[in-house]
């Protein structure tokens, strides 16, 4: 069986230009930290989802900052933490 290996620099660049993709729609999201490409990450604005350095967010996380109703409240996520779905 081939190593997966190969891809790693495919999915660094994909990591990368989800991660600018973020930025630009209005989510804070430190440097260091990590999104899964499989994370959903729902914004009621801009600044309204904020993710601290060395932070992974990993595979089907959801994290949204709109309640059902619709009110938008800020979500703050600090430095290193690990949030995981499934």
């Amino acid at each position: 069986m081939k190593s997966l290996n190969r891809l790693a620099l495919l999915r660094g660049l994909a990591l990368s230009a989800r991660a600018l993709w973020l930025r630009a729609c209005g989510l804070d999201i430190a440097r260091s930290a990590q999104v899964s490409l499989s994370a959903q990450l729902v914004s009621g604005g801009r600044g309204s989802i904020s993710v601290g350095p060395f932070t992974l967010i990993a595979f089907k996380s959801l994290i949204q900052s709109r309640s059902e109703n619709g009110v938008v409240q800020a979500v703050r996520i600090g430095r290193n933490t690990f949030i995981g779905g499934g």
